[in-house]
């Protein structure tokens, strides 16, 4: 279920429009005051275990940081609890109730052939942890790892606190905000057209791992999907996101971990930073 709670920060990196050619996923902030530098990583949140590597860099910030904040408090004890709860649909409602003939047919032999179950058991989950069980299988693994996890490992063997920048009721909220009728068409779609949809993700997975954010950019601007909720998605998060990372890094020296897709843009993370008179300097891996 932890991989529900992960999807909405992958579709962010699917779908956001990328302003700048700056090759790297770690960046130092400094500046305005701060006595000690933070670090900011720009995450994928699934991804297979041969392809996450934690370089030299990322290790020295972690070395050089006393605590870790995630977008999500993932260490807290509650969270598989939470997650669960907040991925069924109102009343456990089937989401097969909504669906017609052919769309039912087509989502039951995706998740047989890939699950081994279908819609009688997986009907009660909300439409986007659906989606998120798509994107999984466009992975080339069958058990997908993550950063967060890693990080969470990580700052466990350091004895760092683990923190979160929002809570996840309101992560979730944003998907509530979005007709189910769309995520459903998106849930068809990404099914129906599979094979595209795998192309692109090993495509965003490839231009990743060489931390090529002006490729991400070329291929994501091409998928129509979300654009009419990027505020919901990233914009109006960075917005609040950014005074809770300035007060913390101000506490003591943090390695910040987010979605990729929040630290770029003009609303980014990193420029949002920048105008509240912060250094942001890319660290080469």
């Amino acid at each position: 279920m932890k991989n529900l709670v992960q999807l909405l920060t992958i579709i962010t990196l699917i779908i956001h429009s990328l302003t700048t050619n700056a090759q790297s996923l770690l960046w130092e902030i400094s500046g305005n005051g701060l006595k000690k530098p933070s670090y900011i990583y720009g995450t994928i949140h699934l991804i297979c275990p041969n392809e996450l590597v934690i370089s030299d860099a990322l290790i020295q910030a972690f070395d050089r940081t006393d605590q870790l904040v995630l977008e999500l408090d993932m260490d807290a004890p509650d969270f598989m609890q939470k997650a669960q709860k907040l991925s069924l649909n109102p009343s456990m409602e089937n989401l097969s109730n909504q669906l017609n003939v052919d769309n039912k047919k087509l989502i039951n032999s995706f998740l047989q052939k890939n699950f081994k179950t279908d819609l009688t058991q997986l009907g009660i989950l909300k439409p986007f942890a659906l989606q998120s069980m798509v994107l999984m299988k466009t992975l080339e693994c069958q058990q997908p790892a993550s950063y967060e996890s890693s990080f969470i490992q990580l700052a466990k063997e350091q004895k760092e606190e683990i923190l979160g920048l929002e809570e996840m009721e309101d992560q979730f909220k944003i998907f509530d905000e979005i007709p189910q009728k769309k995520q459903v068409e998106w849930l068809v779609e990404n099914i129906k057209n599979f094979t595209n949809t795998k192309k692109e993700m090993q495509e965003i997975l490839k231009a990743y791992e060489n931390e090529d954010l002006k490729k991400i950019q070329e291929i994501t601007i091409q998928n129509p999907q979300y654009k009419e909720y990027l505020d919901l998605f990233l914009t109006d998060r960075n917005k609040k996101w950014a005074p809770k990372i300035e007060t913390i890094a101000k506490t003591k020296p943090t390695l910040f971990g987010v979605g990729a897709a929040h630290l770029i843009g003009k609303n980014g993370v990193i420029e949002l930073l920048k105008n509240k008179g912060y250094k942001l300097k890319p660290i080469e891996q």
